[in-house]
């Protein structure tokens, strides 16, 4: 089979779950006319926004994937960076030193400064929820299966500048909005069951048996997109679940809606949507089934929960939203001394 379509072809882009998806590289088909760049996908924004985590603990070292939610702050998945009620010690707990790639292009680790377009940044502070890292098991997260799929399974990390005293923010990197409570999701119409909250996806991350070579598994950006529905496993634990091909290595991916640029519309013929905000981060990838065959992975579901109830959190001037991700932002952002004071410092929006 080559490049083209083949007719009548039967699509199998699903697993044993029967989620319908598409997963596929973040690289050109062919070189462009214009320029050899390898990376001429992903160098670019909306995919220079998200990019590879290195992260050490005791043990060694572990990937993920993660994205830009400020100038200098990196959203991703909590256990990408801390181990579920192991308490906070550095290398046992959560992770003594982390590292983030924009648009990564390599599985290498040797040589962080070039692994991408723009190169590295070390993380500074993580933030991660209380109720994630704590021994005391009456004040943990609501979970399943000991913690492997939680309702708050995010943190926000606030990176170090570069050598060259930039952030990612300064050399074109961007970052995406961020949203809760289900923003861009529906709960169902005469087409769809409406006893289901359901979003369109888009997943970017580094899992590590894809790539673009045998040699660089987990080394190239890998995007999905997929219809994704609200997911409740056990009482208040919130998540949601789509269909995909990706595996370990794209926890912390961020879980976008709206993604993509968005097209002048001719507002007489064309109507932009309910919920058009651009490239919107509901979530980062939490979890995935260990039989490789069933082709799902969830995520925390971003907004208000159990333990972040609140539909405002605010630091007296900036409302960061509602549930999980705002209290996150609200404790890297808000004003100083009581809050992290990020904004102030141009870490954030």
């Amino acid at each position: 089979m080559n490049d083209s379509l083949t007719f009548g072809a039967i699509s199998r882009n699903y697993g044993a779950q029967k989620f319908a998806y598409t997963t596929a590289l973040v690289k050109p088909m062919t070189l462009p006319k214009s320029t050899s760049l390898i990376n001429v996908a992903t160098s670019s924004r909306p995919y220079l926004t998200s990019g590879k985590l290195w992260m050490k603990f005791s043990d060694g070292w572990y990937i993920c994937s993660g994205a830009m939610m400020g100038k200098g702050i990196v959203n991703t998945a909590a256990h990408c960076v801390a181990r579920f009620g192991k308490g906070t010690a550095l290398g046992t707990g959560v992770a003594s030193e982390v590292w983030f790639v924009p648009a990564a292009t390599t599985n290498a680790r040797t040589s962080l400064s070039t692994a991408g377009p723009v190169g590295a940044w070390s993380v500074r502070v993580m933030y991660i929820p209380a109720c994630y890292t704590t021994t005391r098991v009456s004040d943990q997260c609501k979970n399943r299966n000991s913690g492997s799929v939680t309702s708050n399974d995010l943190a926000i990390l606030r990176l170090n500048k570069n050598s060259s005293n930039k952030l990612p923010f300064d050399v074109g990197v961007g970052y995406y909005a961020h949203g809760w409570n289900g923003y861009g999701y529906t709960e169902g119409n005469e087409f769809i069951a409406s006893s289901k909250v359901l979003g369109q996806i888009t997943t970017l991350g580094y899992p590590n048996a894809l790539g673009d070579s045998s040699s660089n598994l987990g080394g190239s950006m890998v995007r999905t997109d997929s219809a994704s529905v609200y997911y409740e496993p056990a009482t208040d634990v919130q998540n949601h679940v789509w269909g995909t091909q990706q595996t370990v290595g794209s926890s912390g991916s961020p879980v976008i809606t709206n993604f993509g640029t968005a097209p002048v519309i001719d507002s007489s013929v064309a109507h932009p949507g309910l919920s058009p905000v651009r490239n919107v981060i509901v979530g980062a990838v939490s979890w995935l089934y260990t039989d490789k065959t069933q082709h799902v992975q969830g995520s925390s579901w971003y907004g208000q929960n159990a333990e972040y109830p609140d539909a405002r959190y605010s630091d007296g001037v900036t409302n960061y939203g509602a549930g999980n991700i705002a209290y996150l932002l609200r404790a890297v952002c808000g004003r100083a001394p009581t809050y992290g004071g990020g904004q102030a410092l141009g870490f954030c929006f």
